[in-house]
C-alpha cells in the first residue's frame, strides 16, 4: 500500500535514504525503516481484501482473470487449488502471495510459453 504524504517521509530524507543511506547511522535507519512500516500496517488497517483463487494447473490463466477485475488498493489473499479441485490448506501471511507473482512471471517471461520471443544480441 502507498502512504500518503503526510505519513512519509519529507523529500530530503527520502532522498537522503535513496542515494546516500549511509550518511544516516545505522540505527537511526532502523528507526525509519520501522516507522515507515508501522505507517503502511496503518494505512492498510481497514481495507478490503480480494481473495483471488488460483488453480495451479492454470496459474497463469486464472492469474490474468483476477488481476484484471481486483481492487488494487485492497489487501490480496491468494488460495490455491490443487490438480484434484481442491483448495490448499494455508493461510497467506505474504509467502502464498510472493509464490503467486513468482510463477506468473516465471510464466509469462519462460520462452516454451510463447508470449515473448528471445532475439539475438
Amino acid at each position: 500500500g502507498e502512504c500518503t504524504r503526510s505519513q512519509r517521509l519529507p523529500l530530503f530524507a527520502e532522498r537522503l535514504l535513496r542515494y546516500v543511506p549511509h550518511s544516516i547511522p545505522f540505527e537511526q535507519r532502523v528507526v525509519l525503516l520501522r516507522t515507515f512500516i508501522h505507517a503502511v500496517r496503518q494505512t492498510m488497517h481497514g481495507r478490503s481484501q480480494s481473495r483471488v483463487v488460483i488453480r495451479r494447473t492454470h496459474l497463469f490463466e486464472d492469474g490474468l482473470t483476477a488481476l484484471a477485475d481486483i481492487d488494487w488498493h485492497s489487501c490480496f489473499q491468494v488460495v490455491f487449488v490443487n490438480e484434484a479441485g481442491r483448495q490448499e490448506q494455508g493461510v497467506d501471511a505474504g509467502g502464498l502471495f510472493k509464490e503467486f507473482w513468482e510463477k506468473l512471471a516465471e510464466t509469462a517471461f519462460n520462452p516454451d510459453y510463447g508470449l515473448f520471443r528471445t532475439t539475438e544480441t
